[in-house]
C-alpha cells in the first residue's frame, strides 16, 4: 500500500511517515509505522531490482531515452524500453508497460558514450527497432553511431515548430511582453485574478496551450463585457488591450486547437497511415489556412508525418511520443524539490522503480533479493557522490 502511495503520487517520503501514524489511530490493523527512511531504502530496493534485472531477448524492442539536468555538472541518461508488440495503440503510454534499461550519470555525455551505452543495451534485450526521443545533439549522434532509427518526439517538435513561427514575431514579443506586465503590476492586487500563468522560458514553447487558453478567454469577457460594467469595470480597463491582438490572439487559438487534436490522435494510436488521414482531416477542418503561419504550420505536419513514417515503413503503427519519461523526470524532480541541495543521488532509482507492475511477488523477490550494499556499489559505480556529500566532506576538512 506505501509503496504504492509513493509511487503513483507526489507524497514525499516523510509525509508518507506521518500519513502513516495517521491511519494508524483509526484503522485496527495497522499494527506497524516504518520511518521514511525504510520507506526510502523499499523504493531504491524495488528500483534497483527493476533496473538489474534480466530482460527478454527479441527483435522488436523500442527505446525512450532523454538526459536530465540537474544541480551541479551531473547529468543523468535514462532509457526506457517496450516491445513493438506490447504496445497498445488505444491509449497513452503507462509506467507499467515499459522496461528499465538503463540509468547512469556523467559530467559531460558525448555521442560516443551514448552509442556506448546503447550497444550494451541491444547486446543484452536483442534488436532495437529505433528510438523515440527529442533531437538533442549527442543523443542523435549517438543513435547513429548505432545505426538506430530515431523519430523525434512528437511533443518536442511541435514545440520547436511552434518556435519557429512566433521567435522572431514582434507581435509575438510584444504580447508576451504584455503578459509579463501584467503578472509584475497586479500579482500582489485585488485583481490577481486576471493575470496568465507564469511560464517557463526553457519550455515556453510547450506551454503554448495556457498562453493562448488565457488569452483567447480573457478576450472573450472583454469583449462579451461593457467598460461601464460596475462589477467588473477595473477588470476590464486593464484586459482591454488585448483588443489590439485579436487577429493574433484567434491565430494562436487556432493553431493551440490543432496541435491538441493532432496530439490525441498521434499519441494514443500512434502513426499509421490511417492516423495520418484523420490528422489530414483535422488539418483541413481547422481554418489554419486563414493566417500565413498556420498554412506554414499545417504544410510542416504533413511533412513530419509522412517523413516519419517512412523511417520505419514496414510498421502499421510507430510508437512517436516520450511523453512518459518527461512525466518520469517530473515526479522524480518533484522528490527532491523540497531538499535545499537537491542534486543526483542513488533516489534517480525511483525512475526505475515507477516501471515495477508493484505485484506481490515482485515487491516481495526485490525486497528480499536486494541488498543495500548493492545499492551502495552501483551508486558509487553510476553516481558518484553528490553535491551534499561533496560539501560535507569540505566543510569536515580542518
Amino acid at each position: 500500500m506505501l509503496l504504492t502511495i509513493k509511487l503513483e503520487s507526489s507524497v514525499s517520503f516523510r509525509c508518507l511517515d506521518k500519513q502513516m501514524l495517521i491511519q494508524k489511530e483509526f484503522i485496527s490493523t495497522i499494527d506497524e509505522t516504518p520511518c521514511n527512511t525504510t520507506l526510502t531504502n523499499w523504493v531504491l530496493k524495488i528500483g534497483y531490482h527493476e533496473l538489474t534485472r534480466p530482460k527478454i531477448k527479441a527483435d522488436d524492442w523500442i527505446i525512450l531515452l532523454d538526459h536530465s539536468i540537474q544541480i551541479g555538472s551531473e547529468k543523468v541518461m535514462v532509457v526506457y524500453g517496450i516491445r513493438q508488440s506490447e504496445i497498445m495503440f488505444d491509449r497513452a503510454l503507462q509506467y507499467k508497460a515499459l522496461t528499465t534499461m538503463s540509468i547512469i550519470s556523467k559530467k559531460k555525455w558525448k555521442a560516443t558514450d551514448v552509442a556506448d551505452e546503447i550497444k550494451k543495451i541491444e547486446k543484452e534485450i536483442g534488436t532495437i527497432k529505433f528510438a523515440v526521443g527529442d533531437y538533442n545533439g549527442n543523443l542523435k549522434k549517438g543513435l547513429q553511431l548505432c545505426g538506430i532509427k530515431h523519430i523525434h518526439d512528437i511533443t518536442h517538435w511541435l514545440a520547436l515548430a511552434v518556435e519557429k513561427l512566433y521567435k522572431n514575431d514582434e507581435q509575438y514579443k510584444s504580447f508576451c511582453l504584455k503578459m509579463s506586465d501584467l503578472r509584475s503590476k497586479f500579482l500582489q492586487s485585488d485583481i490577481a485574478h486576471i493575470i496568465p500563468t507564469k511560464q517557463r522560458s526553457k519550455s515556453f514553447y510547450q506551454n503554448i496551450k495556457s498562453i493562448s487558453d488565457w488569452a483567447i478567454k480573457s478576450l472573450r469577457f472583454v469583449e462579451g463585457n461593457s467598460s461601464t460594467s460596475e462589477k467588473y469595470k477595473k477588470e476590464i480597463e486593464n484586459l482591454l488591450w488585448l483588443k489590439d491582438y485579436r487577429d493574433f490572439i484567434h491565430e494562436l487559438d487556432r493553431i493551440n486547437q490543432t496541435i491538441c487534436e493532432i496530439e490525441i490522435v498521434l499519441k494514443t494510436k500512434g502513426l499509421s497511415t490511417t492516423t495520418i488521414k484523420t490528422c489530414n482531416s483535422i488539418l483541413n477542418l481547422s481554418e489554419l489556412s486563414k493566417s500565413e503561419k498556420g498554412k506554414k504550420l499545417k504544410t510542416q505536419i504533413l511533412n513530419y508525418m509522412t517523413q516519419t513514417i517512412q523511417l520505419v515503413s514496414q510498421e502499421k503503427s510507430l510508437l512517436c511520443t516520450s511523453d512518459i519519461l518527461e512525466s518520469a523526470f517530473g515526479k522524480y524532480k518533484n522528490y527532491v524539490s523540497s531538499n535545499p541541495m537537491a542534486c543526483v543521488t542513488n533516489l534517480i532509482l525511483c525512475l526505475a522503480a515507477f516501471t515495477c507492475s508493484l505485484t506481490e511477488i515482485e515487491i516481495v523477490e526485490a525486497l528480499e533479493k536486494t541488498k543495500i550494499k548493492d545499492i551502495k556499489k552501483w551508486t558509487i559505480e553510476n553516481i558518484g557522490d553528490s553535491v551534499l556529500k561533496k560539501r560535507t566532506a569540505m566543510l569536515s576538512v580542518v
